[in-house]
């Protein structure tokens, strides 16, 4: 498969292109492969400046010396070889095999998610006090649990079905409950007979909770730590775990998929009612590519990350270029709703990424 296809199979499995940033990671590559494969690194941006797909630059190369003081006009992607050399080639007249990688999911092993806050949670089994559970959490990078609402009050109940220490005390001021990070404790969910027995707080089997000792009393414990969340300038759509940005340049929706794909993202395709409200209110005034289009068959669109075309929004129920050879792209117009029009046309476009 040429580059192009190599990075769109990637980004529909939510992957990149396979960089190779160290002399251990290059042969370990090499090592698996028969054959020449992609690497995710191009200049297509400045030439002879090469960057991998998240946009890093190279700090290891592995092309000869000759290639990297002479690489053509033309040589803008690299290819590895089963000996672990790279050379820089043409991105589009060449067919190679790819290997993807991406990002580990929400939570690392033995920690469970809740996606409705994108938080981190560890079960400790292990009978402790109140001050050692703390330790053993912040050790971890984490504190006790907070619990906000009752939602995740019932999360945490349904996941874990055993009495636990919940991060709330009222040691520095009686009556006064602070979670770990002293902020105040706004919502409780006290069993029926209230709390007198302590100053540090369990989550019992149920989900109530109770005031017990500190230092004589032992439970077991849950842990809590953010999850990989979206940088600043993204948008989290909780829908697929994704996050979404707008980019103002004005290009053509060539440019449109080549800036997404080259930066280590993946353009917008969207699946249902949902995501269609959700980019709409994100992509703001004015009209905005989308990654759709006929390309490869007149009247046959398909997005560029080759999910399946299974919700449409068109204006006036179909396409309006249907047979027309001249307008083969989609945008999102201003009232959301889509429209195919002349892909040398130029407008604002959307790129999505895996939570970072």
């Amino acid at each position: 498969m040429s580059f192009r296809e190599a990075a769109v199979l990637c980004k529909k499995e939510n992957a990149s292109l396979v960089s190779s940033k160290s002399k251990k990671e290059n042969d370990f590559i090499s090592s698996s492969i028969q054959s020449a494969i992609w690497l995710g690194a191009t200049d297509v941006k400045e030439t002879g400046t090469y960057t991998w797909m998240d946009g890093s630059a190279l700090t290891f190369d592995n092309r000869s010396p000759t290639q990297t003081k002479n690489s053509g006009d033309s040589e803008d992607c690299v290819e590895m070889g089963p000996d672990g050399k790279w050379n820089g080639i043409s991105c589009y007249e060449i067919k190679l095999h790819g290997i993807c990688e991406k990002a580990g999911p929400l939570c690392q092993d033995s920690w469970f998610a809740d996606p409705d806050n994108q938080q981190c949670y560890w079960y400790v089994k292990k009978m402790l006090t109140f001050r050692e559970a703390v330790v053993l959490c912040k050790r971890n990078g984490a504190n006790l649990v907070s619990v906000q609402s009752m939602e995740e009050n019932e999360f945490v109940m349904k996941s874990i079905k055993q009495a636990v220490w919940i991060g709330a005390t009222d040691v520095r001021e009686e009556g006064s409950y602070i979670w770990m990070d002293l902020t105040p404790v706004t919502f409780f969910n006290w069993k029926s007979s209230g709390n007198n027995h302590g100053d540090c707080l369990e989550m019992k089997v149920g989900g109530r909770w109770d005031g017990v000792s500190c230092e004589k009393d032992k439970r077991r414990a849950v842990c809590e730590k953010p999850g990989k969340t979206c940088p600043a300038g993204w948008t989290l759509y909780p829908g697929l775990n994704q996050c979404y940005r707008k980019f103002e340049s004005m290009i053509d929706h060539f440019m449109s998929v080549a800036e997404c794909l080259l930066e280590g993202y993946g353009t917008v395709s969207i699946k249902d009612e949902d995501e269609q409200s959700f980019v709409s209110s994100l992509k703001g005034p004015g009209s905005m590519w989308l990654g759709l289009d006929d390309c490869l068959e007149e009247s046959v669109f398909v997005w560029v990350d080759s999910t399946p075309l299974t919700y449409t929004n068109w204006n006036d129920g179909r396409p309006g270029g249907v047979g027309k050879d001249d307008k083969d792209c989609v945008i999102m117009t201003e009232n959301g709703q889509w429209s195919d029009v002349n892909c040398d046309n130029q407008f604002s476009y959307m790129c999505r990424a895996a939570l970072f």
